[in-house]
């Protein structure tokens, strides 16, 4: 797979995620993904194709919803909700083994959300830095 259509699938996946994060109250302040590639053992005089392995993609936003809560454990479910909707955000899009991006796609897995950094204002700011890894089934 070349360095440009990597860049695409890059760039396309970055905006289907913003634009999805937005619809579920968050400003999009960036989205990095960083795509791994393999290319198979194959037998015979067949050329090997590169497939992706695995991606990252880090979030940087502020969640403009509700986290108003005053009890610690309300707080850390307040975030956890936050966190489950970035994630069904980023896995309503997908990238396939062979570069195409997928709608729903079954065959591959987006882990829970690490969160990375924290900048918390009440009322304020609630801006997270959050990365998350999705892998492909075998």
């Amino acid at each position: 797979m070349t360095e440009d259509k990597i860049k695409i699938l890059e760039e396309k996946i970055q905006y289907l995620i913003s634009m999805s994060l937005t619809e579920k109250n968050f400003e999009v302040i960036s989205v990095y993904s960083d795509i791994s590639t393999y290319t198979p053992k194959t037998t015979g005089s067949e050329t090997p194709k590169e497939l992706i392995d695995e991606y990252d993609i880090n979030l940087v936003v502020d969640y403009n919803g509700s986290l108003d809560s005053f009890e610690p454990n309300d707080f850390t479910r307040d975030i956890k909700k936050m966190c489950d909707l970035m994630r069904n955000c980023v896995a309503q899009y997908t990238i396939s083994k062979d570069g195409k991006i997928v709608k729903g796609d079954n065959e591959v897995y987006v882990s829970d959300a690490f969160i990375m950094d924290i900048d918390f204002k009440y009322e304020e700011l609630h801006k997270f830095n959050v990365n998350f890894k999705i892998t492909h089934h075998e």
